[in-house]
Parts: structure tokens; C-alpha cells; sequence
């Protein structure tokens, strides 16, 4: 029971504490947006071939970060703010 409580406590204590980050940097919705975007990846990665977990993982994050570079490109060259893009 104890690494339980301590692994939920620490989990507890740092997503508190990314969470007030993103808040205060207006990104509330990235970790949103993140997981959206992950789900094509693990798609694209199944139909081409992959079937371990470390290789749906590594889609999902491919098109993550990619979906994350569009998030932070899109504010820049636009009128369009990044919570609306992230939404």
C-alpha cells in the first residue's frame, strides 16, 4: 500500500504543480490537444506495421509534438490566439 500512496502523491504534487503552470501561461488546453492528436499517431503507426507498445507509443508522440509545433506556429503568424488553436 505504501509505494501506492507515495507514487499518488508524488503524481498529486507535479501535476498540481504543471497544471498552475499551464494556467498562468494560458495553455490549459495543450494536454488536450496533445492526447487528440496522439490518437492518429498510434492509428498511422498500427497500419504501418507496428504492433509493440514502445512503437504505437513512439506514433502517438511523433504526432504529438508535431501538433504541438503547429499549436505554438499558428499564434505567430496569425490573429488567432493559442487557446483557440489548442481548442
Amino acid at each position: 500500500v505504501r509505494p501506492v500512496l507515495l507514487g499518488t502523491a508524488a503524481l498529486g504534487a507535479v501535476a498540481g504543480a504543471v497544471g498552475a503552470f499551464a494556467v498562468v501561461r494560458r495553455q490549459s488546453l495543450q494536454g488536450d490537444a496533445i492526447s487528440h492528436a496522439a490518437l492518429p499517431g498510434v492509428v498511422l503507426a498500427f497500419l504501418l506495421g507496428a504492433e509493440s507498445s514502445p512503437a504505437l507509443a513512439l506514433g502517438a508522440a511523433v504526432t504529438g509534438w508535431l501538433a504541438m509545433l503547429v499549436a505554438a506556429a499558428v499564434p505567430r503568424r496569425t490573429r488567432v490566439p493559442a487557446d483557440a488553436v489548442q481548442g
